[in-house]
């Protein structure tokens, strides 16, 4: 199945490349009236390299599908968990378009023999933290893509108290003790 991909780099921190692309036109431009053999070939290539070291340093994408989240993007932290049935999808849309979104799940008793004998209770843990950017628009796509009908987003986006069960997850929108709305994809089946 596909992937849904949120970026978690604000488009607007690209623009720190505006000046290199510049300075790299005008290396170009004047290159063949400057004398010496060497001109101003290091200008450009060091213009250049600046231009791919910002792009892929900024790059950084949350990727969510029905088998695993994690992060994409060299510079980025790489964690990664499994999605399957019985964890929770829990987003939170924050001030200034910031998009928190959390896993939560139990993958049973820990494997470690001193662990196992200090929780013998399966309590629910955090096993992914992510943030990313956008608006509302961004949170419609997380849920049409776990299947939420499209009549029922407008009544999840707006509403403080919601829940529904579809295909393979149930839908609920709560107030958290932050009085933050908090929106849980639960996983009810593992596709």
């Amino acid at each position: 199945m596909k992937s849904i991909y949120l970026s978690c780099t604000r488009f607007r921190m690209y623009w720190v490349i505006l000046p290199m692309i510049y300075v790299m036109t005008l290396a170009i431009h004047y290159n063949s009236s400057v004398p010496g053999w060497l001109r101003l070939y290091p200008l450009i290539f060091l213009s250049a390299a600046g231009i791919v070291f910002t792009f892929v340093f900024l790059f950084r994408y949350l990727e969510i599908s029905y088998s695993e989240i994690r992060y994409i993007g060299r510079f980025s932290s790489r964690d990664s968990a499994l999605i399957n049935e019985g964890k929770s999808l829990i987003i939170y849309r924050e001030a200034h378009g910031r998009i928190k979104i959390y896993l939560f799940g139990n993958d049973g008793l820990p494997e470690l023999d001193w662990m196992r004998d200090q929780t013998t209770c399966e309590n629910e843990i955090c096993m992914f933290r992510g943030k990313c950017w956008g608006g509302e628009r961004t949170v419609r796509k997380i849920l049409r893509y776990f299947g939420v009908d499209e009549s029922d987003l407008p009544v999840i986006l707006n509403s403080e108290r919601f829940n529904v069960a579809y295909e393979n997850v149930s839908v609920e929108v709560y107030p958290d003790l932050d009085e933050r709305t908090a929106i849980r994809i639960r996983i009810d089946k593992t596709i």
